[in-house]
């Protein structure tokens, strides 16, 4: 996995926005986050 950072987070916003690359084969989990958090997923 490697994450690139694309817009560093804004606290007056509370936004960030970043790239991940995964490798053919990989999976990866992840625990709920703070409630009141919205997460955007975008697949390519």
């Amino acid at each position: 996995m490697r994450a690139y950072p694309l817009f560093p987070f804004d606290p007056a916003r509370n936004l960030e926005v970043f790239y991940i690359e995964f490798d053919a084969g990989v999976t990866h989990g992840s625990l709920p986050h703070v409630a009141g958090v919205e997460e955007y997923v975008l697949l390519v």
